[in-house]
């Protein structure tokens, strides 16, 4: 039998009648949460065990190591964690959020290739190892970077929406290149047929999750001398 095994916030009272057990005390535990793949016979035997976790007593130099690893296996953080798989754009989603906005341009709906994708991914990867944003040189493809930092993975979706955001900054009456709107022009450019997008993302030491977006499209956007006829205002 497997079961999930969690401990939160919680406040601990209890008798203790182990025999070889430490001794009861009253304790807030702050802000614990272990999440491990227990089988049964590895799930705590006393309600203590999460006290005496935090007393210490887990530690090999502890007079009451052997008795842990017989009744609270579980608390000592012994169980095998689950497997997290690493977050991947979902294509759907990705494609949906840029054809969404490249409808209200008439543009045409793009294609998911794996190509692009792929290149993308390895692209996010480099940025994730070296924290910041740059773009990739020399390369055939359009590139969009895109990176966020919160408690949670972002997404393509979230990529988008940051990058669309930049319309508010476009000129349509006098069309080109700024890089305050290169990101906007770049999803709504009407020649571009295919795309492809990754994530990678990194966890700091405090705890935040730092995604690192690209989306790589073909043809290339961006072209000086045809912004007019690539980049259309908004259907009315």
């Amino acid at each position: 039998m497997i079961s999930i095994w969690f401990i939160g916030l919680y406040l601990v009272t209890f008798q203790v009648t182990c025999e070889g057990a430490p001794g009861p005390k009253i304790i807030i535990q702050n802000d614990v949460e272990k999440r491990g793949i227990c089988t049964e016979n590895q799930m705590d035997k006393s309600s203590g065990c999460p006290q005496w976790q935090g007393e210490g007593f887990c530690s090999q130099d502890s007079e009451y190591y052997q008795f842990m690893m017989g009744n609270c296996y579980a608390s000592c953080g012994h169980c095998q964690l689950p497997p997290t798989e690493a977050p991947k754009v979902d294509p759907d989603a990705c494609l949906q959020a840029h054809n969404e906005k490249r409808a209200l341009h008439g543009a045409p709906a793009l294609v998911w290739d794996n190509k692009l994708a792929q290149d993308a991914k390895n692209w996010a990867d480099h940025l994730a190892s070296i924290g910041r944003l740059v773009h990739a040189k020399n390369i055939a493809e359009g590139e969009n970077l895109y990176s966020g930092s919160s408690g949670f993975v972002k997404s393509c979706s979230d990529a988008v929406k940051s990058w669309y955001n930049e319309i508010k900054f476009y000129d349509f009456d006098n069309p080109g290149f700024s890089f305050a709107t290169g990101h906007f022009t770049a999803v709504v450019w009407k020649s571009t047929t295919k795309l492809g997008a990754a994530l990678t993302k990194i966890v700091s030491d405090n705890g935040v999750t730092h995604t690192y977006v690209v989306a790589r499209y073909s043809p290339a956007g961006n072209v000086i001398g045809r912004f007019a006829a690539n980049v259309k205002p908004k259907s009315s």
